[in-house]
């Protein structure tokens, strides 16, 4: 590899030291030296986690977020559904954008083609252009919504069109207000009615998507700890997470982390990961 040695600790020094916006400049930079493309150069010499890692790093937020989406298996993957109800309608026409652009195929076709279930097509409405791109909220319309769903309650939620609406139409605020004006009414939160209410595969599925919509914090804290549940950890939902909200909320995910699971996630990176991504996602984790 021509003018960037594959001392591993190096390139991690000089990735992680710089924000997304700086690494952009110094691929740019690298391209005009050495007429190569880093990651390419990198990909070659690095393998595993460590590499997706790295690569990720290099990758624009956009095109990052394109790359999880073609990446993921399907509905139940929680990296797809973070970005499905993290992103304004604005930032995922900008990843469909980028998708086409990287991948030759239109995004929503492709995310049909791995699963074809309602469910998914309420994921694929998050994004559609009759979604309220602001963060306005109406707590009348908070309470009216949260109001109808507590007496229709009876039979399955899913099911329920002001469900619907509110999953599919409402900014995440206004969902957060009526999940909040909904457990006030009830005495319940709208994922433990789901839970006692609804039956069938797709059940778990909206109890976590309410999860995402209510408390996206929560929710990635949550998807961590289910990967430290699994297998030494090989599964890319680590670095993928670690690496997509690193400049966004990190932060608050460590905290809420701690708080729910009763240690740090260093910790947890330090005990469930390889040894070779380790230093990565610590070093992202420690970063100021």
């Amino acid at each position: 590899m021509d003018g960037l040695g594959t001392n591993k600790n190096t390139i991690l020094d000089i990735l992680v030291g710089k924000s997304n916006a700086q690494r952009q400049t110094l691929r740019a930079k690298y391209k005009e030296m050495y007429r190569k493309e880093l990651a390419e150069d990198l990909k070659s010499e690095l393998g595993g986690d460590l590499e997706e890692t790295v690569t990720g790093l290099l990758m624009p937020p956009v095109e990052y977020d394109a790359f999880c989406l073609h990446s993921s298996p399907g509905a139940s993957d929680s990296v797809m559904l973070g970005i499905l109800c993290t992103a304004s309608p604005k930032e995922l026409s900008l990843v469909k954008e980028h998708y086409k652009k990287m991948y030759g195929e239109d995004l929503d076709a492709v995310l049909r083609s791995k699963d074809s279930s309602g469910y998914m097509e309420l994921l694929l409405g998050l994004s559609d252009s009759h979604r309220d791109p602001g963060s306005a909220v109406s707590q009348r319309e908070a309470r009216e919504d949260a109001e109808k769903l507590y007496r229709n309650g009876q039979g399955p939620i899913v099911k329920d069109e002001v469900f619907k609406t509110l999953l599919e139409k409402r900014n995440k605020d206004q969902i957060k207000a009526t999940l909040a004006e909904y457990k006030k009414l009830s005495g319940r939160s709208l994922e433990d009615d789901v839970k006692a209410v609804d039956a069938g595969d797709e059940q778990e599925q909206y109890v976590t998507l309410l999860a995402a919509l209510g408390d996206h914090v929560t929710f990635y804290a949550d998807s961590l700890q289910n990967v430290f549940r699994g297998p030494k950890t090989s599964d890319s939902t680590l670095v993928r997470i670690v690496i997509s909200r690193s400049e966004v909320d990190l932060p608050a995910i460590k905290a809420k982390f701690q708080e729910r699971h009763g240690r740090s996630l260093r910790e947890a990176i330090e005990k469930e990961t390889k040894e070779d991504n380790r230093e990565a996602l610590l070093k992202i984790l420690d970063k100021k």
